[in-house]
């Protein structure tokens, strides 16, 4: 016999029988049966009495939350965002839930992405017992083709519901698709999942430009000494002019932290240390910084001192501070950056 399924119902209308709401798992009822039936809950998250969590956005307004976020894929229809700040916590570094529905082949799909979230953290929404899985996939396009993800699937009485979830290390997104449907046989959730990234999404890339950087020429930095520049993604037609005092601009208006390497594009000043003065600015450039395990990120500001933060967590700032006018800074030890600080 089939299993049934558990599934969390949702605050705000949606035609997929999946989680469109913040939610809060409720126990199960007894009913000495050894599948339960189909049980549909109210979330509480404190939201009760204060009318529906989740505001409808644009996708514009959905990028500038969430960088690298999915776009829908192609040929989808009835394409609706929408953010729900009642499930981030600012405190702890956690962003609004971003959510997708888009209808797609008579099916009803629904994406998620928090920027923030843990990479253990289930935000789809759906509580069910799984028929099958968690698959280990690896997805195309994401993270290079590089990024891992799981795949689930749960049966019952009613039909189906496939879920693919997967993490991105380098910021700290969690991002979940799934769909429900009567028949699922033979369906790939993952062709989808791979189908909605968007290289245009990437931080600090614009759709306008997304392959400008290419055209810029590449300098791998491994020079020890210490690299600085302003980040002001707006300011890039002033590379090559100087200031009221006659000192070069140096300005970064790209920056991009992956796996192994930081790209910061713009016009950077050199030293040896971090006490000298500049000795010299270089051309518009993209400048390739190796990192590692042992690079220490941080942000430096008011009278509290640096604060050393995680990789996805300086790589998340990174993105918020793209056109901020605070200074980034690249200290550079046998080829490798030992520390880079972003201060006002």
């Amino acid at each position: 016999m089939k299993k049934k399924i558990v599934i969390v119902s949702c605050i705000c209308a949606c035609t997929l029988a999946v989680l469109s709401g913040c939610s809060k798992k409720e126990e199960k009822k007894d009913t000495g049966e050894e599948n339960p039936a189909i049980e549909f809950v109210e979330e509480d998250n404190n939201e009760v009495g204060m009318g529906n969590p989740w505001v409808n956005i644009s996708e514009e307004e959905a990028d500038k939350i969430c960088p690298r976020l999915f776009k829908a894929p192609q040929g989808a229809g009835a394409q609706e965002w929408l953010k729900c700040e009642a499930l981030g916590d600012p405190d702890k570094g956690l962003g609004p839930m971003i959510q997708l529905n888009f209808d797609m082949d008579n099916m009803n799909f629904t994406a998620r992405a928090q920027q923030g979230a843990a990479e253990d953290a289930d935000i789809s929404g759906i509580y069910t017992e799984w028929t099958a899985g968690p698959e280990n996939v690896t997805l195309a396009n994401w993270g290079g083709g590089n990024m891992t993800g799981q795949m689930y699937r749960a049966v019952g009485d009613t039909g189906y519901i496939d879920l693919i979830t997967w993490y991105d290390i380098e910021i700290g997104i969690k991002y979940s698709l799934s769909v429900a449907a009567e028949d699922l046989d033979g369906f790939d959730i993952q062709a989808v999942a791979e189908q909605m990234y968007s290289e245009t999404n990437e931080p600090n890339v614009d759709a306008a430009d997304a392959s400008d950087v290419s055209d810029v020429p590449k300098e791998t930095e491994n020079a020890d000494g210490v690299y600085g520049a302003y980040l002001k993604s707006s300011d890039e037609s002033k590379i090559g002019t100087t200031d009221e005092y006659g000192l070069l601009y140096t300005v970064v208006y790209k920056s991009q932290l992956s796996e192994d390497t930081l790209s910061l594009t713009g016009s950077m000043d050199y030293r040896n240390s971090r006490e000298q003065d500049p000795i010299s600015v270089s051309d518009d450039l993209m400048h390739v910084f190796t990192v590692n395990d042992s690079t220490v990120y941080q942000m430096i500001g008011g009278d509290a001192g640096p604060e050393n933060v995680s990789k996805a967590e300086f790589a998340g700032y990174l993105a918020d501070c793209a056109d901020s006018g605070l200074y980034i800074e690249v200290e550079v030890k046998d080829g490798a950056v030992t520390t880079v600080s972003i201060s006002s």
